[in-house]
């Protein structure tokens, strides 16, 4: 933890000026993650202290990533610890997505104080001003009790159209396979619609894309290229010569319109 601290405030801290003389600052005194992250946020997202625009002052739209509690007092730090729970790892980015314009810019916020449902709001980038694009209900499958959680989400070119990222699982480093939805956004939209045919089978998809007119979405199940249409909501099998990659991922099969 001390030398991500000390990375991650190099990264995104300004240098610090040089002793007089030219003479190389030394490497003692650095600073640990938990120290730098209030004044590093500040500075990065351009709220109070960080010179932001006009109109932020004060505000807070979406936090930085929040730092893991790390194991009890007198709890041994094991591999199991380490690789096979989340007790370690930090909150996630915040899902930030300019907007088509760039005039504004997406983000996911709770859906109420405390709650553990999202929604994705919009803020205006030279006034601040907040409205909600995807409310929770909308976020919410039918027949479902509770939104999605939302691990990754990408815009159709005309934003009309949202990709939904959920349900994800480690293949190698990084949760790249899990489920998708999407929502039409067009009169006012609906809920979200799961991607794919009538199947039980959870998180096989990955790389998932939609098409720059919004109207298809692409993705890899099983090492083979998918597609479907989201109007009449047929899929369409495009490869049928996929085999295991390294580590259960494909290195080489994406998606790419």
């Amino acid at each position: 933890m001390h030398r991500l601290g000390t990375a991650f405030c190099s990264i995104f801290a300004p240098p610090a000026p040089r002793p007089r003389g030219g003479a190389q600052q030394g490497r003692g005194g650095s600073v640990s993650l938990r120290q730098c992250l209030p004044e590093t946020r500040d500075r990065v997202a351009g709220w109070p202290g960080g010179g932001g625009p006009r109109g932020w002052e004060g505000r807070q739209p979406f936090g930085m990533p929040g730092l893991p509690a790390g194991p009890a007092a007198g709890e041994r730090l094991t591999s199991e610890l380490i690789h096979n729970t989340a007790e370690l790892s930090p909150a996630p980015a915040p899902a930030v997505r300019w907007l088509q314009d760039g005039a504004a810019f997406s983000a996911l916020e709770p859906a109420a104080e405390g709650s553990e449902d999202r929604e994705l709001v919009a803020y205006d980038a030279a006034t601040g001003a907040r409205s909600v694009l995807v409310s929770a209900a909308q976020l919410t499958p039918s027949g479902a009790e509770k939104a999605l959680k939302v691990e990754g989400y990408s815009w159709s070119t005309d934003g009309q159209r949202l990709l939904v990222f959920t349900n994800t699982r480690k293949v190698w480093r990084t949760n790249s396979r899990g489920d998708y939805w999407t929502l039409d956004l067009r009169d006012g939209g609906g809920s979200v619609t799961r991607v794919g045919g009538k199947t039980d089978e959870e998180a096989v998809m990955m790389y998932a894309k939609l098409s720059p007119c919004g109207t298809r979405v692409g993705w890899v199940e099983h090492n083979d290229i998918w597609m479907q249409d989201l109007e009449s909501r047929e899929v369409t099998r495009l490869t049928t010569t996929g085999s295991p990659g390294h580590g259960g991922t494909a290195p080489v099969i994406n998606v790419k319109w």
